[in-house]
């Protein structure tokens, strides 16, 4: 690992910040870059002084990256997306990692600027929370259409008019864990009131379990999860 004195550590009040008597943090950020390919693309591609912050902290110097949004991170910042998957927002370094030609496209067409802009017309503040903000349909919505130009193929339809700030369905973002639900409702629906202890069909489960208590708690546990369910996966 390497030891640096990071600009990212000092605050900035606004997101596009003067620099009057310093200089430019992009040459700070450079200095230090271990990537000649990514040195070579990210200095001429980050002239816009809102990408010379943090997308979401505003901090100086952002020394990362999420390709799924096209804009610049902060190393804390980087961490919550990273928390989010790869489905929402996958993360690279700006001076470390390797670049794939359509994730520096991606970075072209996007930056901080043109993202925070969408996000206020769909009615999404800048101090919006971070796990908030970017699994919003209008986020969803904004990387496909992102990727979609990238590479060059047909953008997904627009939003309708005033749900950009919705939350975005949980199995479009995590589309594997739609099948374990699937399996969980399979599970939980053929528990009925003849299963339990005080039941009629209690005769059958006990000849399967080691005591009368397992049977109770275990029982007991799958009504609980049915109910939970019911309320989450109508």
């Amino acid at each position: 690992l390497k030891l640096e004195i990071r600009a990212s550590t000092f605050s900035c009040t606004s997101p596009l910040p003067m620099y009057g008597l310093h200089e430019c943090p992009v040459k700070r950020r450079n200095a230090s870059v271990q990537n000649p390919e990514a040195n070579q693309y990210f200095t001429p591609h980050s002239q816009d002084p809102a990408d010379h912050v943090c997308f979401d902290s505003g901090s100086l110097a952002p020394d990362w990256a999420s390709v799924s949004h096209g804009i610049y991170l902060s190393i804390e910042a980087a961490g919550v997306h990273r928390s989010l998957g790869v489905r929402v927002s996958f993360v690279q370094s700006t001076s470390m990692d390797a670049w794939k030609p359509v994730h520096q496209r991606m970075m072209e067409l996007g930056g901080n600027r043109r993202f925070e802009e969408f996000l206020l017309q769909q009615g999404i503040p800048r101090e919006t929370p971070i796990r908030e903000k970017f699994l919003t349909r209008a986020a969803k919505w904004y990387r496909e259409a992102l990727r979609a130009r990238a590479e060059g193929t047909e953008c997904p339809e627009p939003l309708p008019f005033g749900t950009g700030h919705l939350p975005a369905a949980w199995c479009d973002l995590y589309p594997e864990s739609d099948k374990r639900t699937s399996v969980l409702r399979k599970r939980i629906s053929g528990i009925t009131p003849d299963d339990s202890p005080e039941g009629p069909g209690v005769g059958r489960p006990l000849e399967r379990s080691n005591s009368w208590r397992q049977f109770s708690r275990c029982w007991s546990a799958c009504r609980a999860i049915k109910d939970v369910c019911t309320e989450v996966l109508p």
